[in-house]
Formats: structure tokens, sequence, C-alpha cells
């Protein structure tokens, strides 16, 4: 199978290989191994380690190399012969980069753009990649444990809250983006700049009753699920709201902390301070963040 017909999919529903828009079914072992490989992608993995990924002590079979082979061959069926390479006391996938779903969501967030909606539209391509729980559907416990797909979908999530903190500060605002962060504040409850970003989302749209009410709603579940309340965003949110300030309508700059490039430069540092004469760079790329 030519190269420029495969995808990887790691990150949402099974692990699983695309030939064009058609999906091909794996079994449990080479869709694990494929994963092994694929987040390390163009480098060397040792059969041993792949032996650990696979299987606990006590379920390792005979000879787990031969195993390992056994699955590498059903995998260059899929996806061709010289994508699955072996090197050395291992195996190597060899793809583009952007013929992996990971890889590819990386290069759109880490894209170079030139103004906040080439950013939003950049984003918004690498969150259509995330489809559910990444590496999900393997059964594989070992491999599970050592690739922490928590991690992965805490990447995800980071890119999704500045994706929607994007939108806020450029208004971008409709039912669609609201009933998102509703969905995203129910599945994943523990995020609170998301809460935040709904109550704001709400608010901006006329509806102060529902992000008074979100707030409310946010004071539950943590208290319930964490014994704690919201920390000093949502709180600080949620008193500026009951105050009615003006400046949560404008969405430039955002309401939220964290939200992208500040418009001015910070003025902590005390005047004068000969440690920071003419760092202009350095004092640059602090405002950026």
């Amino acid at each position: 199978m030519p190269e420029s017909e495969v995808f990887v999919r790691l990150l949402g529903g099974p692990v699983e290989v695309l030939q064009g828009t058609e999906r091909v079914a794996l079994a449990r072992r080479p869709a694990a191994v494929l994963a092994a490989l694929a987040l390390r992608l163009n480098v060397p993995v040792s059969y041993g380690v792949i032996a650990e990924l696979l299987w606990s002590p006590d379920e390792l079979p005979a000879s787990p190399r031969r195993a390992i082979q056994t699955y590498a061959s059903r995998l260059r069926e899929v996806i061709g012969r010289d994508a699955v390479v072996a090197h050395g006391d291992g195996l190597r996938l060899q793809l583009d980069p952007d013929r992996v779903d990971l890889y590819r969501f990386r290069r759109l967030v880490d894209t170079d753009t030139g103004s906040p909606r080439e950013e939003l539209d950049a984003l918004s391509q690498a969150l259509d990649l995330w489809t559910g729980a990444p590496l999900s559907g393997l059964g594989v416990d070992q491999l599970a444990e050592v690739e922490r797909p928590p991690a992965l979908l805490d990447e995800i999530l980071n890119v999704a809250e500045r994706r929607n903190e994007l939108r806020l500060r450029l208004g971008d605002l409709d039912e669609a983006f609201i009933a998102s962060l509703r969905r995203l504040t129910a599945e994943h409850p523990w995020r609170e700049r998301t809460w935040c970003h709904l109550m704001l989302a709400l608010y901006r749209t006329g509806r102060q009753g529902e992000a008074l009410s979100t707030f409310t709603d946010l004071v539950g579940v943590l208290r319930d699920g964490l014994g704690i309340d919201p920390g000093a965003e949502a709180t600080q949110l949620h008193q500026r709201m009951l105050a009615a300030d003006p400046d949560l309508l404008d969405p430039t700059p955002p309401a939220t902390a964290g939200a992208g490039p500040v418009a001015e430069p910070p003025a902590q540092l005390p005047a004068g301070s000969p440690a920071f004469v003419g760092r202009r760079r350095e004092l640059a790329e602090l405002a950026a963040l």
C-alpha cells in the first residue's frame, strides 16, 4: 500500500489505519505494536521494549520476538512493506509525520501564524483530528500504563482551551460554540478554565442568569467531586459578573487569565533596573507568554 494512502489514528476511538477513507481493522496485538511504534515515529524500538509494552511478565509467550515479527508482518500488509522496518534488534515505523494524526496535530498546533484568526483556523484543524479518548480500544494494560493516555488527553485539552480563548477574543460566539463548551464541561468537569469560557460566552451573548448559574454548577461539581471550591480565576470572573463589570463585554483583551498575548508589555519590574536595560527581545518573549 503506497504511503500516501495511509493514515494512522491514535487520537480517538480504536487505534486504526485508514487507507484513503476506508478503515482497516486490526487485531488487538498488531494494533498495540502499531501504537508503540507510532508514538516513537521514525525511531527504532527494540523487541524488548515492545514486549514489555505488550505483555506482563506472566503473559509473555514462549518467543516474544517471533510473535512481534508476526504482528509486524500483518502491519506491513496494511501500511506497506517499507513502512515497518527491521532495525538492529527492533523495528521502526517509517512514515511521513503527517501520516500519523498525533504528529499532524502537533504540527498544526505549532504552526507560526500571522494573526489570531489564522491561529484559530490551525488549532481548529488540529482538534478536528481528536475524535475520542487517545489510544483507546487497545486492551493492553502495559502499553496504556507506560504511554499514559491521560497525558495525551491533557495536551489536547490544553489546545482546546487555547482555541476557545481565541474564539472569545475574536467574538466568535454562537450556539454551536456554547454547546461545545457545555460538552467539554460535562466530559471533563475538573477543567475550571473551560467553565470560565462557558460563563463568559453566556454572559457576552446576553444570558447573564445562565452564566451565574453555571458558576453555581461548578461549585457543586468541585465540592461534590473533589471537596474543594473554585479557584481564583472562576471566583473573580463570577464576582465581576455580579458587579456587571462592563469590561467583560469587551472581547479584547480576554477577560480570563492566560488567554493569550496581552495588549501592553508587563510593567511589574522596577523602572530603570540596570539588569534589564536593552533586553527588548527577552521582554517581548515574556509579554507574548
